[in-house]
C-alpha cells in the first residue's frame, strides 16, 4: 500500500498521484489529512483509499469505483456525484453528504448535516446516527437509510426514490408521504445493514414521493403567437390581444404561462447601435477573411488548454432534451465545420454530439442531471451554470413531453414529470462556496480545462466581480433577449437585463477592481449576425456565444411551441414523427453556411473600419442611434445617422403575417436564413447580407411615448445575492392593509385587513347579477378585498364574507358596515371628514397626480390608513381603464413626497390602473405600495369581451364556471407575483423594493426615478 503524506504533499499534486496509483490499481494510505478540501476527487480507479483522520469538503467527489474508508469525520458533499464505490465514514458527515449521488454506497457511522441525499439519482446514503432537516431534499432516485431520527421537511419535493428512518420523523416536506415498507424493502435494507457491520431491531417508516407536484396539472391550450405589432411598439394598445389572450389562459390553468424562445416585447440591442463609419458592403474584397486575424483563444487564464476558436464565436449551451437528437448532432458538426465549440447544455453530453464535436463544453446545472466525472474527463471546457437570460434566478425547465425514457435515463431522473430544476446549486450559497465548487471541479479533471460561468444579466457589475476573484476562466454573460425551450412568460420578459446592458454592466464591474480586460466576457442574449457580433466586440466582449440563430438557421419558423414538444420541424420535439423531418446534413450545413457568413460579415466590418485584427474593434467605433441606446451604453447619440440608412424592417400594427417576436421579426428570420443558404464562395450575396445587417430598426420607444410598466424589469439574484428556488419554496403573499408598516407588530386598536393576496377588485357593482354573485365566492375563498360604491350582489341566499371598503365621494354618508371608507377626491386637493362609523374601519383617500402631493400631509395628520393612487382619469368611473391613459408618476410622487417627510412607512399605499398580471403587482410592491387594485384583468377572466370602452359580459357561463376561473385567474396572478419575487432573491412579495428593478427606456427611469438598466450612474451599493 502507498502512503501520502499530506503533511508535506499538496493537495493538488497529491491527488495526481492518488490518480496514479488508480491507474495501477495501487490502494492508498493518506496520513495527516487535517480535513482538507478535495481529497481523492475525480478517482475513476476501483482502489481502496484509508484516509487516516479527517476530510473536508467533497471528500471522494465525482469519483467512480474507488472504496474509500475516512477514520473520523467529512465536511460538506461527501461522495458528490458519485457512480459506483463506497465511502464509510467513521464519524459525522458535514451537510450535503451525497450530494447527487448516482450509484455506489455511502455509510456514515454517526450523524449527517442538511439536505443529505439532495438531487440523489441512485446508490444508497445510509446514516446509523440522526439526520439534520431536509434530507432527500429533491432527490430523484436512489436509497436513503437513516437508523436514528430525521430533522424536519424530511424528503421535502422528493420526485423519486425512497427514504427509511427506524427513529422518529420531525415532519415531512412538502409532496412526501409515508408508506408501508415492503417485504422486498425490508430484506433488502437488512442485507446492507449486516454487509457493513450494522444491525436494526426497530421499525422502519418508509417515505416517497406523494406525486402532487410533478406536473403543472393542467396543460396549456395551443395558441398560435399573436404578430407583435399588435401588442408591442408604440401603436398597440394597452389592453391588446395579447394582454387578454394572457387572462384568459391564465383563468384556466390556475398557474402562470410557460413557453419557449424569449422575449417578445421590443428590447433595447445592437440595431439601435452603428458604426461611425460608413461601411461600403459593395467594396469589401471577396477574400477578406483570409486578410483579417479572427483567430480568438479563451480559457487559459488559470493554466487550463484554452479552446482554440477560429473565430470569436460559440455556440450557446441548448441541452439533448430542449432540442432532439437530430439538431444536437447538427450542431456538433457545424461547430467542427466551422472551428468554433459547441456546448452540451444541461442535461449530460450527448455521446454523438461528443463524436461530431472538435471542441465541447461541458455543462454542469444545479441538478446535476446528467453530470459525471467521464464526461467531465471527455469535454474540452466545463461551465457551470448559475443563470441564464431568458430565465435568471429560474433553474432549467424540460415539459414531461419531451422527458423520454432515454433523456429520462441519461439525466438520472424519472419519466413523466415536469422537470424544474433546482435555481441554485445545492453546494453555491454564496462567491464563497463558489470557490471550492470550481476548485473541486480543477481537482477532478487534474487542472487540464477551463473552468466558466454562465450568468443571466442582472446584478452584472457586482456578480462579474465575484467570477474574478474566484478564479474563473472566462464567463458567459447572457441578456434577456436569449432565448430558451422553456420558462415562466413572466420571467422570460421581465427578469433580467438588456444584452447591451448586461456588457456594459460586466466592463464597468471589471473596471471598478482594475481588472479590465483579464476576464473574458462571452457575450450572448439575441446577437444574429456578424453586425452585432461585432458590436459586441467593439462593447468588449472577447466572443459572443449563438444560439437560436443556428435553430433559425436551420429551419425554425418562430412558433413558439418550444416547451410543448410539438415543433413541426422536429428541431425541439422528442416525437419519432416530428424529429425525423429534420434532415441532420442538410441542417448541419445551413448551420455551417450561416456561421460562415458570420465570419465574412466579422472579418468586412473589421477591414473596413481599418483594423487586421477583430479584438482591435473598440467602442469608439460605434454610436448610439437612440435615447436609450445611447443611455444604457454611454455611446455618443446621433439621430442623424438613421436619415442616411433604410430601415431594416417596418411592421404596421395591422401586420397579422409578423412573428410573435419583437426582437426576431420576419425581416430577421428572413436574414439568418438566407445566411444559412449562402455558401462562403458566393461573392455576391455576402455584401447584400452585410448591408441588410447594418440597416438599423426603427425606434421603438419614439420621442412622446410615455413611460409604461413593461419598460421595467428586475434584477434576478446569482452571486451577489441568493438565489431563492422559485419553483418550490413558498413565498408569502400574505398581506395586512394598516396604517403603520413598520418594525414590529401593529398595535392592538390600529385598524387592519389581512389579505391572503395583496389583491384588490373594484368595478363591478354595475356587472350583471351573476358575475357579482361569482366575484363574492372568489373573493372570500382567495383572501382579496373588494373595493367599490356598494358590496356585490348575492344571488341565491349566499353570504360569502369578504372585506369590503366603501368607496365615496366626499358629503356621501359612509356605511357602518363597510371595512373600510375611501373618499374619492377630484383632481384638485378638498379636505374630507376624517371620521370613522367603527373605530376599526380603515380610513382611506383616493387621489390623481396632481392631487397628491396636497393630500400626504392631511391624511398624515388625520390617521387616514391608506392611499389609494388611482393611475387613472378617476376610479369611479366605469371600465375606466379602457379609455384612460396610465400615469405612472402618481406613484413616484406618493412615494417622494413620504420619503421626504420620512414618513415613508406610515401609511399604506394602494395603486391602480392598467394592472394586467402578478408581475405588474411585483413593480408596485417594489415601489413601496402595499397592495394593488385590479378591475379589466378580473372583467377579462371571468368572460368580459371588450366592446369600446364598455366592457361585456356573454351569458355562457355559469356561476360555478366564474367562480373557477376567477380563482384559477388569482391563484396564476399570484404565482407571478411571488415567482418574480423568488427570482429577486426574496421569500416575501412585500421585501421587494425598488433597488430591485431598473428601467430599459428614458421615458420610464423618469417617471418613476428608477435606474436604467445601465448607464452612467454607478450603482453604490445592493
Amino acid at each position: 500500500m502507498a502512503t501520502i503524506d499530506l503533511a508535506q504533499t499538496p493537495i493538488k499534486m497529491a491527488n495526481e498521484v492518488i490518480r496514479g496509483y488508480g491507474a495501477i490499481h495501487q490502494s492508498i494510505e493518506i496520513t495527516n489529512p487535517d480535513a482538507r478540501h478535495y481529497i481523492a476527487v475525480g478517482l475513476t480507479n476501483p482502489i481502496d483509499v484509508h484516509i487516516k483522520g479527517s476530510a473536508g469538503y467533497f471528500c471522494g467527489g465525482l469519483s467512480d469505483g474507488p472504496n474509500i474508508l475516512v477514520d473520523k469525520n467529512v465536511s460538506w458533499g461527501v461522495g458528490d456525484n458519485m457512480q459506483s464505490g463506497s465511502i464509510t465514514v467513521n464519524g459525522n458527515a458535514g451537510a450535503i453528504a451525497g450530494l447527487a449521488l448516482r450509484g455506489g454506497d455511502i455509510i456514515i457511522h454517526g450523524n449527517m448535516g442538511s439536505r443529505s441525499g439532495q438531487v440523489m439519482k441512485q446508490g444508497t446514503l445510509f446514516c446509523a446516527g440522526s439526520s439534520s432537516f431536509m434530507t432527500g431534499y429533491m432527490m430523484y432516485g436512489g436509497r436513503i437509510i437513516i437508523l436514528g431520527d430525521s430533522g424536519e421537511k424530511i424528503g421535502e419535493n422528493m420526485a423519486g426514490g425512497e427514504i427509511f428512518v427506524g427513529g422518529e420523523i420531525q415532519s415531512l416536506g412538502s409532496d412526501a408521504m409515508l408508506t408501508e415498507a415492503t417485504n422486498k424493502d425490508l430484506e433488502s435494507i437488512h442485507a446492507f445493514l449486516s454487509k457493513y457491520g450494522f444491525s436494526f431491531s426497530g421499525t422502519f417508516k418508509k417515505i416517497v414521493c406523494e406525486g402532487k407536484d410533478l406536473t403543472y396539472g393542467t396543460p396549456e391550450p395551443r395558441t398560435k403567437p399573436i404578430a407583435f405589432p399588435e401588442f408591442s411598439g408604440p401603436q398597440s394598445a394597452y389592453w391588446n390581444a395579447k394582454v387578454q389572450e394572457d387572462i384568459r389562459i391564465k383563468s384556466k390553468i390556475g398557474r402562470y404561462r410557460v413557453r419557449g424562445f424569449g422575449a417578445a416585447r421590443p428590447i433595447p440591442h445592437f440595431n439601435d447601435i452603428a458604426f461611425k463609419k460608413d461601411i461600403d458592403p459593395s467594396k469589401i474584397a471577396p477574400d477578406v477573411t483570409g486578410k483579417i486575424n479572427l483567430r480568438t483563444c479563451i480559457g487559459d487564464r488559470h493554466g487550463g488548454r484554452a479552446l482554440d476558436l477560429s473565430m470569436p464565436v460559440m455556440i450557446a449551451p441548448m441541452s439533448f432534451g430542449a432540442l432532439s437528437p437530430g439538431v444536437k448532432q447538427a450542431l456538433g458538426i457545424a461547430s467542427s465545420m466551422s472551428n468554433i465549440s459547441e456546448n452540451t447544455g444541461e442535461g449530460g453530453m450527448y455521446s454523438v454530439e461528443r463524436a461530431e464535436a472538435r471542441q465541447l463544453i461541458a455543462q454542469c446545472l444545479s441538478g446535476r442531471l446528467g453530470w459525471n466525472i467521464h464526461d467531465m474527463k471527455r469535454s474540452d471546457g466545463i461551465e457551470l451554470y448559475i443563470s441564464q437570460g431568458a430565465k435568471p434566478g429560474l433553474g432549467g425547465q424540460l415539459m414531461a413531453a419531451k422527458l423520454t425514457p432515454e433523456i429520462a435515463a441519461m439525466r438520472g431522473i424519472p419519466e413523466g414529470m415536469d422537470l424544474r430544476s433546482p435555481s441554485r446549486h445545492p453546494d453555491v450559497l454564496g462567491g464563497d462556496d463558489l470557490i471550492m465548487k470550481i476548485r473541486e471541479f480543477r481537482e477532478a479533471v487534474g487542472w487540464r480545462l477551463p473552468i466558466s460561468l454562465k450568468l443571466g444579466g442582472g446584478r452584472t457589475r457586482d456578480d462579474v466581480k465575484i467570477a474574478y476573484k474566484d478564479n474563473l476562466d472566462f464567463v458567459e454573460l447572457d441578456g434577456l433577449q436569449g432565448g430558451t425551450g422553456a420558462a415562466s412568460n413572466e420571467v422570460l420578459e421581465y427578469v433580467g437585463i438588456p444584452t447591451i446592458s448586461a456588457i456594459m454592466e460586466a466592463m464597468d464591474g471589471l473596471a471598478e477592481i482594475d481588472a479590465t480586460g483579464q476576464l473574458p466576457i462571452v457575450l450572448m442574449g439575441g446577437i444574429q449576425n456578424g453586425v452585432d457580433a461585432a458590436k459586441a466586440l467593439a462593447l468588449g466582449a472577447t466572443a459572443v456565444g449563438l444560439g437560436t440563430p443556428m435553430l433559425v438557421a436551420s429551419g425554425c419558423i418562430g412558433c413558439m411551441q418550444c416547451s410543448t414538444g410539438s415543433c413541426p420541424l422536429g428541431l425541439t420535439s422528442q416525437d419519432a414523427k416530428l424529429t425525423k423531418r429534420f434532415d441532420v446534413k442538410k441542417g448541419a450545413l445551413k448551420m455551417h453556411q450561416y456561421l460562415e457568413s458570420i465570419r465574412w460579415q466579422l472579418a468586412a466590418i473589421t477591414d473596413a473600419l481599418g483594423y487586421d485584427n477583430v479584438n482591435q474593434l473598440n467602442r469608439d467605433d460605434l454610436v448610439a442611434l437612440t435615447p436609450e441606446a445611447a443611455a444604457l451604453t454611454r455611446l455618443p447619440y446621433d439621430p442623424d445617422y438613421r436619415r442616411n440608412h433604410k430601415y431594416a424592417s417596418v411592421a404596421s400594427p395591422s401586420d397579422k403575417k409578423e412573428t410573435g417576436l419583437a426582437n426576431y421579426p420576419k425581416h430577421s428570420f428572413e436574414l439568418i436564413r438566407t445566411m444559412g443558404n449562402a455558401t462562403p464562395d458566393n461573392i455576391e450575396i455576402q455584401p447584400r447580407i452585410l448591408s441588410e445587417s447594418l440597416a438599423p430598426r426603427k425606434n421603438p420607444y419614439p420621442e412622446g411615448r410615455p413611460a409604461h410598466l413593461d419598460d421595467f424589469v428586475f434584477l434576478s439574484a446569482a452571486l451577489t445575492r441568493l438565489v431563492i428556488d422559485p419553483y418550490r419554496e413558498a413565498c408569502s403573499t400574505e398581506t395586512c392593509i394598516t396604517r403603520s408598516i413598520g418594525i414590529g407588530p401593529k398595535k392592538e386598536d390600529q385598524p387592519s385587513i389581512d389579505l391572503e393576496n395583496p389583491f384588490f377588485v373594484t368595478g363591478f357593482n354595475d356587472a350583471p347579477a351573476r358575475v357579482q354573485s361569482a366575484l363574492a365566492q372568489i373573493l372570500s375563498r382567495s383572501g382579496c378585498a373588494y373595493i367599490g360604491r356598494c358590496p356585490l350582489i348575492q344571488t341565491g341566499g349566499k353570504t360569502a364574507a369578504y372585506p369590503w371598503l366603501q368607496l365615496l365621494k366626499p358629503g356621501e354618508a359612509p356605511n357602518a358596515v363597510a371595512d373600510g371608507i375611501i373618499y374619492e377626491l377630484d383632481d384638485a386637493f378638498t379636505p374630507v371628514s376624517p371620521d370613522r362609523v367603527r373605530p376599526e374601519q380603515l380610513l382611506g383617500l383616493s387621489v390623481s397626480s396632481s392631487a397628491v402631493q396636497k393630500t400626504l400631509p392631511f391624511a398624515l395628520e388625520n390617521s387616514f390608513d391608506l392611499i389609494l393612487l388611482d393611475q387613472t382619469a378617476g376610479i369611479g368611473r366605469p371600465w375606466v381603464e379602457l379609455s384612460s391613459p396610465i400615469d405612472l408618476t402618481v406613484m413616484r410622487d406618493a412615494v417622494h413626497g413620504l420619503r421626504a417627510m420620512n414618513m415613508e412607512e406610515e401609511i399604506a399605499l394602494v395603486n391602480f390602473g392598467g394592472l394586467r398580471s402578478g408581475t405588474d403587482v411585483a413593480k408596485a410592491l417594489a415601489y413601496n405600495c402595499l397592495g394593488s387594485v385590479f378591475s379589466l384583468a378580473v372583467g377579462i377572466a371571468l368572460g368580459g369581451k371588450i366592446k369600446g370602452n364598455r366592457l361585456v359580459f356573454v351569458d355562457d357561463l355559469n356561476e360555478k364556471d366564474l367562480i373557477d376561473a376567477g380563482l384559477h385567474w388569482i391563484k396564476g396572478t399570484a404565482q407571478e407575483a411571488a415567482i418574480i419575487a423568488r427570482c429577486t432573491g426574496k421569500t416575501n412579495v412585500h421585501n421587494l423594493e425598488p433597488e430591485d428593478m431598473r428601467a430599459i427606456t428614458t421615458a420610464a427611469a423618469t417617471a418613476l426615478d428608477i435606474p436604467l438598466a445601465s448607464g452612467p450612474e454607478k450603482r453604490e451599493a445592493f
